[in-house]
Formats: structure tokens, sequence, C-alpha cells
């Protein structure tokens, strides 16, 4: 019974490798836990930010000529169209009879893409000045582009076509630098929108 016995105790034996097995297979069973971690998706970058309806800008105001996004489009419209300025600023003649020019202070007014300028507030406007593609909002002047543009903090220049006559040029001097960026601010973003519409 005995010597009987034996094979089966082999057999035994000889099955344990096949119990073991599992147990050597462990650490192929670990590597695939590392490898599905790995697999994981990082998490996704936050979105760049969309660019403000002055992306590029010298000194606070945007650049003429910037190419306007669809987006842009939409926010200087609604802008252009909700928000007018007011205030009183010092013009010089743009000199249409070629007569004497002079500072005169007025009365400015900005609704849609055009500015009329005053006597004072409330009374007929004595003369506008619509932005379109043609018309150039200078911000940064000098006396090589207008000889009484000499506070260039201060000073920006309208350049518009009037009929037959090119090249006019309105010099305006409000009365403090952020006043001027708020202004320039506005007119280089419609001027924009108006040469891109």
């Amino acid at each position: 019974k005995s010597a009987q016995e034996k094979p089966a105790q082999e057999k035994s034996a000889q099955e344990k490798p096949a119990q073991e097995k599992p147990a050597q297979e462990k650490p192929a069973q670990e590597k695939a836990a590392p490898a599905a971690q790995e697999k994981k998706p990082e998490p996704a970058a936050a979105p760049a930010a969309a660019p403000a309806a002055s992306a590029a800008t010298t000194n606070g105001v945007s650049k003429q000529g910037e190419t306007l996004t669809p987006a842009q489009k939409v926010a200087i419209a609604q802008k252009m169209n909700e928000v007018s300025l007011t205030g009183t600023a010092e013009k010089f003649s743009v000199g249409r009879t070629g007569f004497f020019s002079n500072w005169k202070k007025r009365f400015f007014k900005q609704q849609g893409n055009l500015i009329t300028y005053h006597e004072k507030e409330g009374s007929p406007a004595l003369g506008n000045i619509p932005l379109t593609k043609d018309t150039k909002v200078h911000v940064n002047v000098s006396e090589s582009l207008h000889k009484e543009a000499k506070n260039a903090d201060r000073d920006m220049v309208l350049e518009f076509n009037e009929g037959a006559k090119s090249g006019l040029k309105l010099l305006i001097r409000f009365p403090s630098a952020d006043e001027k960026s708020k202004w320039a601010s506005q007119l280089v973003d419609i001027q924009n929108l108006m040469s891109q519409s």
C-alpha cells in the first residue's frame, strides 16, 4: 500500500510547480499595473485665454492695421454702438481754406464710426470725421507729422479724406495723457474694424 501511495505523492510533488506558477506570474501582473497607470491620460492643460479686443498694443493702444479675429470684431462692434465718447479738447484747424489756422477748444463726440466736434456741448456740429478704412489714427505723433504736434503725451492726429481733398490732418490735444489713451484705444479699434469689414 505504501508502495502504491508513493506515485501519488510523487504526482502531488509534480503538481506543485503548476500551483506555484501563479506565484511566478505575479511579477508580470505587477508589471502590468504600473503600465496601466502610465497610460492614464494626463490632465488637459488649461485653455489659453482668448485675446482681448486690443491684442497688440503700444502704450495700451491697439496698433492700426492689426488683424482682428471674428471675436474681436464682434466685441468692437458692440462697444462701438454701446459706448460713445464725449469730452472737451483743443483742436488745431485743419486748414481747409488755406488761410490762418489756430487752436480752438471744442466739444468732441464719438458715436459709432463718426466723430463730431461742436462749439460746446449741445450745440450743432461744426464738423465731422467718419472713421473709414482710409482714415488714419496717428497716436504717436511728432512735429514731422504735424508742425504743431509738440506734446506727444496728449496729441493725436486724425488723417482723413474729404471730397476731392485727401490727407487732411486734424490735430487734437487732450487735457491729459489718460484722456488721449482712452480716445485713441477706441478710435483705433473702430478704424481697424471698418477697414476689415
